[in-house]
């Protein structure tokens, strides 16, 4: 059983089920929380990715669904700022060597753009989508 932490008021409730036998954990942040993001927010996850039972950096990514429109959103800062909250993450868990959990709903060719540009080819992935 995997646990997930994906914003940052959620990390520490999450991680702690990793106190259970046969739970393991994935922590980042997720697109929509991509708000969340601060340096202490990421010293937070560099942390808790060094705890034994931690296997991957995640759920992170990019979610560009508009619930008003039930479209592909053009709000260009969200996008931004998702695009580079996802960028860093990828970074950090390619660094750390984490397996990466990957959240893409309305933002394939992005997501594929920056795996392409800042994550190893042969680095160990799960995608979902919702697309």
């Amino acid at each position: 059983c995997v646990t997930v932490g994906c914003g940052a008021a959620s990390l520490d409730a999450a991680a702690s089920f990793l106190a259970y036998e046969g739970v393991y954990g994935a922590f980042g942040i997720h697109p929509l929380n991509a708000r969340d993001w601060k340096q202490e927010v990421e010293e937070k996850l560099v942390d808790m990715m060094s705890r034994d039972k931690v296997v991957a950096w995640g759920e992170c990514g990019l979610d560009y669904f508009d619930k008003n429109t039930r479209r592909q959103s053009q709000d260009q800062k969200e996008r931004d700022l998702q695009r580079r909250v996802f960028r860093r993450q990828i970074e950090l868990a390619a660094d750390l060597r984490k397996p990466l959990v990957v959240h893409t709903r309305f933002a394939e060719e992005d997501t594929l753009e920056l795996m392409t540009e800042h994550l190893p080819a042969d680095h160990p992935v799960h995608v979902h989508c919702f697309t």
